[in-house]
C-alpha cells in the first residue's frame, strides 16, 4: 500500500467518523422535532374537544405549543432538512452550472452561512443563559421559563453550523482532489 493510498483512507474515514455520529444526532433531533409535532396536533385536538363539548379549553395549551413546541419541531429538524435537502432555495441557475462551479459556489456559501449560524449559535445560548440565571418566565396561569425555548434554538443552531462547516471542509476537499464521500454530509447535488 502506497503512502498515497493510506493517506486517502484517513481522509475517507475521517470524514465517515464524523458524518455517521452527526447521522445520529440529527436521527434523534428530527425524531424529537416529529413527537413535537404529534404532540401540538394531540394537544389542539385536546383542546377544541374540551372547548366545544364542555366549554373548558386548555388554559396553557397555547403557551404550551407557542414556547416550547414550535420551537422544538422547527429548529431541532434544521440540520437534518439540510442533509435531506428539503430548504427552500432558487436553482435555476445552479443546476445549470458544471459540477466544479457548483461545488466552488456550495464552498463559499456554506462557509458564509457557517460563520452566521455561529454568530446565531453564540448568541442564542447566551440568551439561553441570561433567562435562565434571571429565572425569566413568561407570566400566565402557568410561568413558563423562557431559558427552554432559547436554548432549543441554540442546539438546533449549533448542529446545523457543524453540519455546514463539516459540508464545506468536505466539499472543499473534494475540490482539492480528495475522495471523500459527499452524500453523507451534504446532499445529491455534489454527488459524483
Amino acid at each position: 500500500m502506497s503512502s498515497h493510498d493510506s493517506g486517502t483512507r484517513s481522509v475517507e474515514s475521517g470524514f465517515d467518523g464524523l458524518a455517521a455520529p452527526l447521522a445520529i444526532i440529527d436521527h434523534i433531533l428530527v425524531t424529537v422535532a416529529a413527537a413535537a409535532i404529534f404532540a401540538i396536533m394531540i394537544t389542539v385536538s385536546v383542546d377544541v374537544f374540551l372547548r366545544y363539548v364542555f366549554n373548558a379549553p386548555l388554559a396553557w395549551s397555547f403557551d404550551l405549543i407557542s414556547i416550547y413546541l414550535m420551537s422544538g419541531a422547527f429548529f431541532l429538524a434544521l440540520s437534518d432538512t439540510l442533509r435531506r435537502e428539503h430548504h427552500v432555495s432558487v436553482d435555476i441557475v445552479y443546476e445549470r452550472l458544471p459540477q466544479k462551479a457548483r461545488r466552488i459556489l456550495k464552498v463559499i456559501s456554506w462557509a458564509f452561512s457557517s460563520g452566521l449560524f455561529a454568530c446565531i449559535t453564540v448568541l442564542a445560548g447566551q440568551t439561553a443563559l441570561d433567562r435562565w440565571s434571571n429565572a425569566d418566565v413568561v407570566a400566565g396561569t402557568i410561568e413558563w421559563p423562557t431559558w427552554i425555548p432559547a436554548a432549543i434554538a441554540a442546539l438546533g443552531f449549533g448542529v446545523m453550523t457543524l453540519r455546514l462547516s463539516l459540508g464545506t471542509i468536505a466539499v472543499a476537499a473534494r475540490l482539492a482532489g480528495a475522495p471523500v464521500a459527499l452524500s453523507t454530509l451534504v446532499g445529491s447535488d455534489v454527488r459524483e
